[in-house]
């Protein structure tokens, strides 16, 4: 399949499809994105397949000019066979087999990845860093995703759930996570998890400027956090900070694992830039081993923003059926 140098990676959200076709060189060429917020499961599949065909045609090609198609999906998925198991997001998705699917509508092999790990595939494989061999990323949202990439390759475990980042325990018997575990990452440093310490700080006295927000608003955001942070609020200072401290955390158990020499936080909570990264650098170089420094680690922000996927998903295919 060389012959053809395109791809289509297609990122399958919560509320939308995004379609984008991607170079052999990982340079996104063209996009298209179809809401898909409350349309039932067939739907669904056909606005994957619409936004596949308007994405190509956008780009001034065809069907023929791909090589292979990658979707990058929330879990739990059955990567070998191309099938999710179950959508956290799609109502009525059960055991559906989309690899099957997308073969048979367009007449190309197709393959399934993780969402976070199409994401960490896509930041390294778009920078192309001959430096870098080991990388993992944190997609820090409602939850928080996690990728890690070896010598290219998404690391997948025996049954395909290695990776699960947002999951490594930081404070044992902590604050309840969703998994059903206790002092997950998640529960301390994801997005939804920052508004709520916010939110649970002042409900118990503390003042800060964001209770102006609450009132208006009757919820806060992490992003309302790093805004209210970066304009000199004591309490989301804190709050920020406390969550760049778990997220260094994570880094040192991370880097005591797979000894990456990149982490890139990326999801809609690194839009918050800087006033989120340079405390993360800050608590990981006080937290970890003085045995032989870090060693260059990178810590950084992502580059692909909500692009990394599906560039990720594209890599993915071109991993497995191309080049």
């Amino acid at each position: 399949m060389t012959e053809r140098p395109y791809y289509l990676g297609i990122d399958l959200g919560a509320t939308s499809v995004k379609a984008g076709v991607v170079s052999a060189e990982k340079d996104l060429k063209a996009t298209f994105v179809v809401d898909i917020a409350g349309k039932d499961a067939k739907e669904v599949l056909e606005a994957i397949f619409t936004s596949i065909r308007r994405a190509v045609a956008k780009a001034g090609m065809t069907l023929d000019d791909i090589a292979a198609v990658g979707v990058a999906s929330p879990g739990p998925l059955d990567l070998e066979a191309g099938v999710i198991c179950d959508s956290p997001n799609i109502h009525g998705w059960r055991n559906v087999p989309l690899s099957k699917l997308l073969n048979e509508e367009l007449g190309l092999p197709a393959i399934l990845e993780n969402d976070a790990n199409a994401a960490a595939l896509g930041e390294y494989h778009h920078q192309a860093d001959p430096r870098i061999k080991v990388l993992a990323m944190y997609t820090l949202g409602t939850g928080i995703g996690g990728g890690i990439v070896i010598d290219g390759k998404a690391l997948h475990g025996a049954q395909g759930n290695a990776a699960e980042l947002g999951h490594i325990i930081v404070e044992p018997d902590g604050r309840q996570c969703a998994c059903g575990q206790r002092g997950c990452a998640e529960a301390y440093a994801s997005a939804n998890s920052t508004a709520a310490r916010a939110a649970q700080a002042l409900q118990q006295g503390c003042e800060s400027s964001l209770s102006q927000v609450l009132r208006a608003e009757g919820a806060l955001t992490a992003k309302d956090v790093a805004d209210h942070a970066r304009q000199g609020d004591a309490l989301a200072a804190k709050i920020l900070d406390q969550s760049a401290y778990y997220l260094a955390l994570l880094s040192v158990d991370v880097w005591h694992v797979v000894d990456p020499q990149r982490i890139v936080l990326g999801g809609g909570m690194a839009q918050a830039g800087d006033i989120l990264l340079n405390p993360v650098r800050k608590h990981f170089q006080q937290l970890c081993w003085q045995l032989q420094g870090t060693g260059g680690i990178e810590i950084v922000l992502t580059k692909l923003g909500n692009q990394a996927e599906m560039i990720g998903a594209a890599s993915a295919a071109a991993l497995a059926f191309g080049r």
